[in-house]
C-alpha cells in the first residue's frame, strides 16, 4: 500500500505543478497549456471465456482522472489515477493505480481565438502500476499498458468532450502464484479541461 500512496503523492504534486504552468500558452494544444480531465469506461464480458460455472459474466467499471501539461506543441504528458471494480457473480475485485500518459493531438492551433466546435484527433499511450484487493482483502499487484486513439470535440473555448478506443494489456500477480495476463479493447468517454487563456 505504501507504493500506491507514494504514487498518489507524485500525481498530486504533478497536479499542483500543472496549476502553475498554464500561463503563456497561445492555444489549447500549445506548450504550457494544462489539461485536467477524466473518463469512465464500462465493460460487460460474457461467453465461455469469461463466465463462471453458474453463467455469471464479468463486468468492469473504471474511472480515470488525470492532470498534465503540454511539454511541446501538440504533445501532452499527464499523470493519471485509475480506480476500478471487476465483478463476476458475488466476487468483486477493487483496483487502484497510477502512471504516466502521453497524448499527441493533431490539428491546427486556432487563429481566431475561439476553439468552440474544433475537433482534435489524438493518439495516446499509458502505463499504470497498481494494486487490487479481492473480497478476502488480500492485496495483489497489477500493471497495464495501453495505446489507442480518439477525438476531443471542443464544446467551449476550454472544455472538450472526448471519445477514445484503446487496446490494453493487463498483468495481475497474486502472492505465491504465477502471474496472469489478458488483453482488452476499451471505449472511454469523458471530458478535458484545457487551461491556456
Amino acid at each position: 500500500m505504501s507504493r500506491i500512496l507514494s504514487r498518489l503523492v507524485i500525481v498530486t504534486s504533478l497536479m499542483v505543478f500543472c496549476a502553475g504552468v498554464a500561463s503563456g500558452a497561445g492555444s489549447a494544444i500549445d506548450k504550457g497549456s494544462v489539461i485536467i480531465g477524466g473518463g469512465a469506461a464500462f465493460s460487460s464480458l460474457g461467453g465461455d471465456l469469461y463466465e463462471d460455472g453458474d453463467g455469471n459474466g464479468v463486468t468492469i467499471l473504471l474511472f480515470a482522472p488525470e492532470c498534465g501539461a503540454f511539454v511541446t506543441s501538440h504533445l501532452a504528458l499527464s499523470g493519471q489515477l485509475i480506480i476500478g471494480q471487476l465483478k463476476r457473480g458475488d466476487d468483486k475485485l477493487y483496483a487502484i493505480g497510477v502512471g504516466p500518459r502521453l497524448r499527441y493531438y493533431f490539428g491546427q492551433k486556432s487563429q481566431s481565438g475561439s476553439l468552440k466546435g474544433t475537433t482534435y484527433p489524438y493518439l495516446t499511450g499509458a502505463f499504470v502500476w497498481g494494486q487490487y484487493n479481492d473480497e478476502d482483502n488480500d492485496k495483489h499487484t497489477a500493471t497495464a499498458f495501453s495505446f489507442g486513439g480518439g477525438i476531443t470535440h471542443m464544446m467551449a473555448n476550454s472544455v472538450g468532450l472526448f471519445a477514445e478506443v484503446n487496446y490494453r494489456a493487463d498483468k495481475f500477480k497474486q502472492a505465491d502464484k504465477d502471474s496472469e495476463s489478458g488483453t482488452s479493447i476499451n471505449l472511454m468517454a469523458g471530458f478535458t479541461l484545457f487551461l491556456w487563456e
